[in-house]
């Protein structure tokens, strides 16, 4: 087994990019962004807004997946096919479905908003979980089901 190793280690041509140096503005731009990722962390561990409003986007798309893990249940919630069309299919029946939760949740928080006894119980959180962008308020709505 040594002199197949042997063997091959004499044949085989070394690899051309052993001595190759990248570029300096390769270098110039990982050092950019060590710096831009160390500028992130500093801003991310001062901040506890910050720290907040990243933990509840990750939340929001736990959230999200979570739902589409409910909807897409077939083989854990996997496409279970290699074919091309069929994965098409399959992730388009799934959009529809997240296209028709959403329409269905927003039908009837609009039913439950319109009595005003419901609206008055509303407090300054709730109305921020409003009138935050469409996706996130996707994701409560869904949440909500």
């Amino acid at each position: 087994m040594d002199d197949f190793y042997a063997a091959r280690s004499n044949t085989t041509p070394p690899l051309p990019w052993s001595n190759f140096a990248p570029p300096f503005s390769y270098k110039a731009l990982a050092e950019l962004g060590k710096a831009m990722k160390t500028a992130f962390l500093c801003r991310y561990l001062h901040d506890e807004a910050l720290r907040r409003e990243i933990n509840e986007g990750l939340n929001v798309v736990e959230t999200w997946n979570s739902a589409n893990g409910f909807i897409f249940f077939g083989r854990g919630g996997e496409v279970a096919s290699n074919r091309l069309d069929e994965q098409q299919t399959s992730v388009a029946a799934l959009h529809l479905l997240q296209s028709c939760l959403v329409y269905v949740n927003t039908l009837m928080l609009q039913r439950v908003l319109a009595e005003e006894r419901w609206r008055g119980r509303m407090t300054a959180a709730d109305e921020r979980g409003l009138t935050r962008s469409s996706g996130r308020m996707s994701a409560r709505m869904v949440r909500s089901t």
